[in-house]
């Protein structure tokens, strides 16, 4: 977003995991820009953040948020009217290395897996559950679009490292008995993508736009 945004603009970012902010805030560092700001938060409970003061919201890979309708009610107090929220869910992540690898894994080791598996908010919404949330709220002319895209790595370590810088991953957080399968498992069907140009894997993604009605005045 850095170089995005213009001199007269303002964009907050709010995520959950603080690596992921520690990330952001030092770009920004060192970049010197001083209209972007990144704090640790919930896209339930957008705090700090006053009634009425963006134009846009963007909501990236919504299917994580637990709280959805809690989430778009924000989006709505937040938005100003005529404002639009943009949602994006990951329909399908072509292959799910590394989601299944840690499934499989997991399951052989319960006890252990059980605080990681609670962690994880992936309820996934379909279009038509989504866009009766959006109506309910308030709302209006809601859109959907698909969108597919890919990433292209050179080894699974390429993979590997971007997710670390992403934070996607709950790797770093489990025994390290537990990494060492997940990474060899893993390692082996991403291999299984490999093509001439890379290890591939394709993204599908259903995107989503609503409006926040402007106010009429009689």
């Amino acid at each position: 977003m850095i170089g995005l945004i213009a001199p007269s603009g303002n964009l907050a970012g709010v995520e959950p995991s603080p690596h992921r902010v520690r990330v952001a805030n030092d770009r920004l560092w060192t970049s010197g820009t001083s209209n972007i700001s990144f704090t640790i938060g919930q896209g339930e409970a957008l705090r700090g953040l006053e009634d009425e003061t963006f134009d846009r919201l963007y909501y990236f890979i919504f299917h994580r948020i637990g709280g959805k309708r809690a989430a778009l009610q924000e989006a709505y107090r937040v938005l100003k009217p005529g404002g639009r929220v943009n949602i994006i869910l990951w329909v399908r992540l072509v292959p799910l290395a590394g989601r299944s690898a840690f499934s499989q894994i997991l399951d052989r080791h319960l006890k252990i897996a059980l605080p990681y598996r609670n962690r994880r908010s992936d309820r996934r919404s379909d279009q038509k559950e989504l866009q009766g949330l959006l109506t309910e709220i308030g709302f209006e002319n809601a859109r959907t679009n698909n969108d597919d895209s890919s990433l292209l790595f050179e080894s699974p370590e390429a993979c590997y490292a971007f997710m670390r810088e992403s934070s996607y991953e709950l790797l770093p957080r489990l025994p390290a008995q537990l990494r060492a399968e997940i990474m060899a498992m893993s390692s082996e069907e991403l291999e299984k993508r490999r093509t001439q140009v890379g290890i591939k894997i394709e993204i599908e993604s259903l995107v989503v736009i609503a409006k926040k009605p402007r106010r009429v005045f009689p």
